[in-house]
């Protein structure tokens, strides 16, 4: 897992989001300048933004392509954010043991 990725990841507003029957679909966060810096100045590249948009300005970002294709992320949570694996299994046997 890429910290520096997930941490500009989780650092951004999430405007919408979807699951369904327990699949993650989108986490969407605006496709402004200031988001698409963070994100570059995190290490994504200017293509792999384009592909999170398909190509198009008016597209929210899709953080869930950059996360799983490019930063290793294991899962969201509309609580912790994008998280290790390790790091989720920490979080469930916390709320297990509540």
């Amino acid at each position: 897992m890429n910290k520096k990725m997930v941490d500009a990841l989780n650092s951004l507003v999430v405007i919408d989001w979807s699951a369904s029957c327990g699949e993650l679909e989108y986490v969407l966060a605006a496709n402004t300048e200031e988001n698409r810096r963070v994100l570059l100045e995190a290490g994504f590249t200017a293509d792999q933004l384009a592909e999170a948009t398909d190509g198009l300005d008016e597209n929210d970002i899709d953080l869930t392509h950059l996360a799983v294709n490019y930063a290793g992320v294991y899962c969201w949570t509309e609580t912790m954010g994008f998280v290790s694996e390790d790091e989720y299994n920490e979080w469930r046997k916390g709320r297990e043991n509540a």
